[in-house]
């Protein structure tokens, strides 16, 4: 029981690596002209390591989101990853492990997109799956496709990021006193005049945060676990005890004959502490040894 807590709080831990490759993640769904003032807010307490701003594209024939390369090699170039190249008339499909394959039979059936005029082709060994937050961050429902600089020129967004990198991975605080200064404070110059009464959708996340509300599920978890592999392990000594009081009646008759045959109290002490080692003991190597 209890390596299975520490199983499931690895994965859980894992998983929270995943959802947060980057030190600090903001979504802002309305295009902006930078992110200066969050940089410079951020940059005040902690030192930013690097960072990147990007926009994410629409194309009204396709339920997906467009992310041009340059901008992706820069993420990929934070999280430490091996950058692209990509061809004029190509593109890559960047998506979650799950969905290799329903990408590959997409583009078995049609390997092709067309933005603006212009033919793109894919193939199935620029499919790849890092964990770079493709489900809402970099992308939609954990695809994202990567295109040309210059054809995604072509097309509209109003979705823009930012991802951090700090030198030292940042502080819990951070998120709250990020999520103030944004929603409060920050006034972020818009590409273009917006309705008042618009609503922006915004969410940010720090890593930070997330690790240190991962720990405390681990350590709740463990000493969960702990505990009812100690009421596990009392159950089982108390279900040998009675077993053994039960069977005592046969012990005394099996002692008495040993008695009247001639073996001295201190054989028959050795005989008894052996059986007592061997009943208790054995059941404890494997736990012991682990």
């Amino acid at each position: 029981m209890l390596l299975c807590g520490l199983i499931f709080c690895f994965g859980y831990k894992v998983n929270v690596n995943g959802d947060y490759p980057y030190d600090v993640s903001i979504i802002f769904d309305k295009k902006i002209k930078n992110f200066d003032d969050v940089i410079e807010f951020v940059d005040r307490d902690y030192n930013i390591k690097d960072s990147t701003m990007f926009y994410l594209y629409e194309d009204n024939n396709y339920n997906t989101l467009f992310l041009k390369l340059s901008d992706y090699n820069n993420l990929r170039k934070q999280l430490n990853l091996v950058e692209k190249e990509l061809k004029d008339n190509e593109f890559i499909i960047h998506c979650d492990w799950f969905l290799i394959d329903g990408a590959k039979n997409k583009l078995n059936k049609d390997n092709t997109i067309s933005i603006n005029n212009n033919i793109l082709y894919g193939n199935s060994e620029k499919i790849f799956n890092e964990n770079m937050e493709q489900y809402r961050f970099m992308g939609k429902k954990g695809y994202v496709v990567v295109i040309p600089d210059y054809i995604a020129d072509f097309l509209t967004t109003d979705k823009s990021r930012l991802a951090i990198n700090l030198t030292d991975g940042g502080k819990e605080e951070l998120k709250e006193e990020l999520n103030k200064f944004i929603r409060k404070e920050w006034k972020p110059a818009f590409e273009e005049e917006i309705n008042t009464n618009d609503k922006i959708g915004i969410y940010m996340s720090v890593k930070a945060w997330a690790i240190n509300n991962s720990l405390i599920s681990f350590v709740s978890i463990s000493i969960l676990c702990l505990y009812i592999c100690i009421i596990f392990i009392i159950f089982s000594l108390t279900f040998i005890t009675f077993e053994q009081l039960s069977s005592s009646l046969n012990s005394k008759k099996s002692y008495n004959i040993l008695e009247n045959i001639g073996l001295s109290l201190k054989d028959r002490n050795i005989l008894i502490k052996r059986e007592i080692k061997y009943i208790f003991l054995s059941i404890s190597i494997f736990p012991i040894t682990y």
